[in-house]
């Protein structure tokens, strides 16, 4: 999929009623489209809060059309909006150039998704001005998977991904009871936590074929996965909590059979062993379809772990105003309380001669797992991933790759990467169309906007002290402040006569600053015309700019050069 527009009718957060954003424009849909669109500005400007609207926006939808007769559609948070994006088109919708009356192309269908306040939610195909309702097979219309992911401790950004998952495990209550069983599917909402990680990595690893995981060996030198042990616990002291059923015994039984060794620890508590060997592969590989497949498997036995939490506060989660979660923290349970856990796993490096835990891999280490691990298993899904700065943890190297990274293992139709960052060396390489820039909320200020020019050439200076970050240098500010003064000095020095005291200062400067500025005063006599053309050189003692006063900085020295030109220069 991939995101055109949100039109936000009601505050939310930062958000200001009437907020609007525009990801992407229709005529820009075939261009950049491996590229991730930045969310890119100062702290507190409410680039998070895009990411956790749409989230919530997706949540309350995949709620609603799981049980759309009997929805209330008091629970939308966000309870007037419009929402554009495209979709891949796939054999599943061929009926719509039959049913829908519109000649849909065979790339991309423009979904509009929009509701106002007390009414249910509106669902239209649009194909140029040609404008359909739609009235069935809505999910559809929806992308197959929605997936966070933040850096630090959102956990606004968490809560509608926790919501679906609880939601979705009382459903399985609900039908663990039921005489007449049907097919409860899985939430399309998926949020990525550290807990996942040992998930995602086996399920690569096992999983891969034919160089799938290349990009992990060649950047964390992980050969391959030594050996991991699996850890069930059948004890469920509880009432009324989600029971092992037949799809979840028949995979322990599987893991069970090709364990290397098992270990029964107290009463109802099993560890499983394994050894990874091309044996091994061979079986997960003829019994799961892929790598998403198998963490999928993963992902739903983990909701056994549910059982451990308490029910009142699960439902506090589920029924509560938002406000009342602001502060709100899915309280931890212990190892020891889990029902699965993959509770070890010892991995091969290639510049280490002996087998580590995959816990002692660094912080960068397991964030590119996380991620990059995430979007190798749904690269073929047509999936939206929401993440809130995925590079705080990464190397200078790292970030500079990473958009030609997400090139190599996500598919240039089927998804969309939406993510944050402050960061300008991940910005480096991207596309003006890419960018979206915030602005804090100021009365007669755009509240985002685009850059002017491609971010690709200007390097990280020129990003850094361009309107997007309005640095007005990247040096610190004692050594920017010195050569302000020394210029200053100079200046004063062409036009009158030093006093003693500040022509030992400018000595001083002079002998400090040899290997950073001019140290021959006005040497370059284009310089020097340049420097004395200013009035005011205190301007650049300033830390920060404005985005006009970037643009009010570039057009002074435009006509500097024009009046040096004029003068023969």
């Amino acid at each position: 999929m991939k995101l055109l527009n949100l039109h936000i009718n009601q505050q939310f957060r930062s958000l200001p009623a009437g907020f609007k954003i525009e990801f992407r424009k229709p005529e820009d849909l075939e261009t950049n489209l491996h590229e991730p669109i930045c969310l890119v500005g100062v702290n507190g400007s409410g680039k998070s809060n895009v990411l956790e609207a749409i989230a919530e926006i997706f949540y309350s939808l995949d709620q609603y059309l799981r049980n759309e007769e009997n929805y209330e559609i008091s629970k939308f948070s966000i309870e007037s909006f419009i929402l554009e994006y495209t979709i891949p088109f796939t054999w599943s919708l061929d009926y719509l150039n039959w049913d829908s009356g519109l000649n849909f192309d065979t790339k991309n269908i423009h979904v509009r998704i929009s509701k106002t306040e007390n009414s249910p939610p509106v669902f239209e195909w649009i194909n140029g001005e040609e404008i359909k309702s739609i009235t069935e097979s809505k999910d559809k219309a929806l992308p197959e998977r929605i997936v966070g992911y933040s850096s630090g401790q959102n956990e606004l950004l968490s809560i509608p991904f926790y919501k679906s998952r609880f939601s979705f495990y009382k459903s399985l209550l609900k039908e663990q009871k039921s005489i007449y069983k049907g097919n409860v599917k899985s939430s399309r909402l998926q949020y990525i936590d550290y807990e996942e990680n040992a998930s995602i990595l086996l399920s690569n690893f096992l999983m891969a074929k034919d160089g799938e995981v290349a990009i992990i060996r060649e950047k964390l030198f992980i050969d391959n996965i030594a050996d991991f042990e699996i850890k069930i616990n059948r004890n469920q002291k509880k009432r009324g909590v989600l029971k092992i059923g037949k799809e979840i015994e028949k995979l322990l039984s599987f893991l069970k059979s090709n364990a290397a060794s098992s270990t029964q620890i107290g009463n109802d508590v099993e560890q499983l062993s394994f050894i990874v060997t091309d044996t091994l592969k061979k079986e997960f590989q003829d019994n799961f379809l892929d790598a998403v497949g198998l963490y999928n498997l993963f992902r739903q036995i983990s909701y056994l772990n549910i059982n451990a939490l308490k029910k009142k506060q699960i439902d506090k989660l589920l029924s509560s105003e938002q406000e009342i979660y602001e502060n709100y923290r899915i309280e931890d349970f212990s190892a020891d309380k889990k029902l699965f856990q993959i509770s070890s796993i010892n991995i091969r490096k290639s510049d280490i001669n002996y087998p580590i835990s995959y816990k002692n891999l660094s912080d960068g280490e397991h964030q590119f797992i996380h991620i990059i691990g995430t979007l190798m298993m749904m690269k073929e899904e047509n999936a939206l991933f929401l993440f809130d700065e995925p590079e705080t943890h990464f190397n200078p190297k790292w970030k500079y790759e990473y958009t030609e990274t997400f090139k190599k293992v996500t598919s240039e139709q089927k998804s969309q990467i939406l993510l944050t960052t402050h960061d300008p060396v991940l910005l480096s390489g991207l596309a003006k169309e890419n960018v979206i820039v915030f602005n804090r909320p100021q009365e007669d200020i755009e509240r985002t906007y685009k850059p002017d020019r491609d971010l690709r050439g200007m390097g990280v200076d020129g990003i850094l002290t361009s309107e997007i970050f309005g640095l007005n240098s990247t040096l610190d500010t004692e050594t920017l402040n010195d050569i302000i003064e020394r210029r200053k000095l100079l200046v004063k020095k062409e036009k009158q006569r030093l006093s003693d005291e500040e022509e030992i200062q400018l000595n001083i400067l002079s002998k400090k600053l040899i290997d950073i500025d001019f140290n021959i005063p006005f040497a370059d006599p284009l310089y020097k015309d340049f420097i004395l053309a200013f009035e005011n050189l205190d301007i650049y003692k300033r830390t920060d700019l404005t985005k006009e006063e970037v643009k009010e900085r570039g057009m002074i020295a435009n006509e500097i050069m024009q009046k040096l030109k004029a003068d023969g220069y």
